[in-house]
């Protein structure tokens, strides 16, 4: 029984980058030896223990042969007799195939070194199409991996097109997708890696049937997009990031002023957004759109938006979509003028209530269409009174 700390511990060891878990594969082990040497067994569908006393992950040496469709359509063998350059050899990146064992040799069947001193990302063998979820993987590696120098090898590229052509990549769970999405947006490489699924044609292929889909096909892809990195200081959360992306999608393939808010709601799901958030990049788009028609709303304009996100019963929402479109625009003056008419218009809107009007004895649709004038006439006030002066925050 031999154990090797293996994938991305020693990658980012090797580069001088934090490492952030550990991970171990044994060899010349079956389960029946781990359990004799006290590892407890972790649940899932892969042999996977814990450490008796540090709790970081023990796998056993596997190999993986291919019997289906997609990322799952993997048939698990492992036991004493599968090597370490078997284990090594299904893994993806040849840098991320490089193992030490508790002396610190390494061991790298697959030339993961010189990869490493090349600054390059290259597949392990020809079994790397076999998995779709690769695809998107590489995306995030190459993104995480630019500022240190690092490119996909040409051949790796290629293959990576060819996959983006397969229907098993658009046949992918929106979890996983999300999965690595997430983490990409989460680490500030979101428009590098978004800029890279482009090159390839893999978000052509995720967004298809949508006007952003078809409108990638045609454009050339850039090297990196804008705004890769979220400001210091920034509140945004992961979902939020998303949403930004959506829209600088949009704008970058110059489909913003035609897309419908339920088609870039399909194209946040398409990123894998969960559907309560997918359905917020609809809300940004119905205030995008608005503002881009009158970017200086009038009071009944404003009024109309409002109610278009029923912003004054869920403030939370108007919150958000500012925040998401104050990063999608990149704060240009246009925007922050726009959004500032918005939040003043909302802030004297919501200070009007039902009650007075309804102790002068308005009821029923009356008072609905009262309340409504009035709030139309404190929003026109609050616009008049905008200038020098600070607007409210959505809380």
């Amino acid at each position: 029984m031999q154990r090797f700390l293996v994938g991305g511990a020693v990658r980012d060891a090797l580069l001088g980058l934090p490492v952030v878990e550990r991970d171990w594969v044994v060899v010349g082990a079956d389960e029946q030896t781990m359990l004799a040497a006290g590892y407890l067994p972790l649940s899932g569908t892969f042999p996977v223990y814990a450490h008796p006393e540090t709790g970081e992950e023990h796998a056993l040496a596997r190999r993986e042969v291919k019997c289906g469709t997609g990322h799952r359509g993997f048939r698990i063998e492992c036991g004493p007799d599968v090597t370490l350059p078997e284990d090594l050899r299904r893994r993806d990146f040849r840098i991320n195939a490089i193992a030490e064992d508790p002396t610190g040799r390494l061991h790298d069947p697959y030339r993961g070194l010189d990869d490493l001193r090349q600054r390059r990302i290259r597949h392990v063998s020809p079994a790397f199409v076999e998995d779709p979820l690769r695809v998107l993987r590489c995306a995030r590696f190459a993104a995480r991996l630019a500022p240190l120098g690092f490119e996909i090898d040409a051949t790796t590229r290629r293959l990576l097109t060819h996959m983006s052509s397969e229907p098993e990549l658009v046949e992918l769970s929106r979890e996983r997708v999300w999965r690595e999405t997430a983490r990409a947006f989460a680490a500030g490489d979101g428009g590098h890696y978004l800029a890279v699924l482009w090159r390839i044609g893999a978000l052509a292929a995720l967004t298809g049937g949508t006007l952003l889909g078809a409108a990638l096909t045609r454009l050339a892809p850039p090297r990196s997009l804008e705004l890769d990195r979220a400001p210091p200081g920034s509140e945004l959360g992961v979902t939020e990031l998303g949403l930004v992306w959506v829209e600088r999608l949009l704008a970058a393939a110059g489909v913003a002023d035609r897309v419908r808010p339920e088609e870039a709601c399909a194209v946040a799901r398409r990123l894998g957004l969960p559907d309560a958030d997918a359905r917020q990049a609809g809300l940004v788009r119905t205030v995008a759109r608005s503002l881009d028609v009158s970017p200086t709303p009038s009071a009944d304009e404003v009024m109309v938006i409002l109610e278009a996100i029923d912003a004054l019963r869920r403030p939370e929402r108007l919150q958000r979509v500012k925040s998401v479109l104050e990063r999608a625009g990149g704060r240009e003056p246009a925007i922050r003028g726009a959004l500032a008419r918005l939040m003043a218009g909302w802030g004297a809107a919501r200070a009007v209530a039902a009650g007075p009007l309804a102790a002068r004895g308005i009821r029923g649709a009356a008072l609905g269409q009262a309340l409504r004038a009035e709030r139309v006439r404190a929003v026109g006030h609050a616009l008049q009174n905008l200038v020098g002066e600070a607007t409210p925050s959505a809380e």
